[in-house]
């Protein structure tokens, strides 16, 4: 069953080596912290004396931050709502930013694999996610984004419901991606309809992301 092979994460299994640990900028509001991850990861803060630097396990990362993975790299950010973001190999995520004024917090993965586990969220927040073709809106729910093709990029929607609609704001249409169903958009095209996922597709995908069960 959907729910038995993709409801359940392990507990993290931290990185033991030591790593130059990199003080959030002052005045920095702390976005997140990484809570498990394979070497190699690294993360891009503007701000920073050296603007690029290798992640370690319990990073504290703040708004505007970029973390990529390599080849071989996995990294599971918590988010201060305690959302927990799994990026996959050869993948680029920031988390954009988060606006009280009208509960909304957004991320971005630029390319490659992320699996999004959104708490439920509360009457008036929102949870964006940005893809290069593609905008999903979520209020509680599980689902990953293949974007290893920035053109081409597949929603898979574990549980839940992701509204998807495209990044052109001239391209009308928005769908509904339930539990059990998958969507792929295009570059400037409005995203397609939901088809049925593939079981084992979705379980082999859900372990690519995940930094305690390499599968590559």
């Amino acid at each position: 069953m959907l729910y038995v092979l993709l409801a359940v994460l392990l507990l993290p299994i931290p990185v033991a080596a030591k790593k130059k640990k990199y003080a959030l900028p002052p005045g920095a509001e702390k976005a997140a912290t990484i809570s498990a991850f394979i070497e190699y990861a690294h993360v891009v803060r503007a701000s920073a004396p050296v603007p690029t630097f290798e992640a370690h396990y319990g990073m504290e990362l703040t708004w505007n931050d970029v973390v990529k993975t390599d080849p071989n790299g996995r990294v599971r950010i918590r988010m201060n709502d305690d959302s927990l973001l799994s990026i996959g190999a050869n993948s680029a995520l920031r988390i954009t930013g988060h606006n009280p004024a009208i509960h909304k917090t957004q991320i971005e993965l630029a390319y490659g694999l992320l699996r999004a586990q959104i708490r439920k969220l509360a009457a008036g927040e929102e949870f964006e996610v940005r893809t290069p073709t593609a905008v999903a809106g979520v209020i509680g729910t599980d689902f990953g984004i293949d974007a290893s093709d920035p053109n081409h990029v597949k929603f898979i929607c574990l549980e839940g419901t992701v509204q998807i609609r495209s990044v052109d704001s001239n391209k009308n249409g928005t769908v509904n991606c339930e539990g059990g169903h998958s969507v792929t958009i295009d570059k400037d095209k409005p995203p397609n309809r939901p088809v049925d996922a593939d079981v084992s597709q979705m379980a082999r995908w859900r372990r690519i992301t995940d930094p305690d069960t390499p599968d590559y």
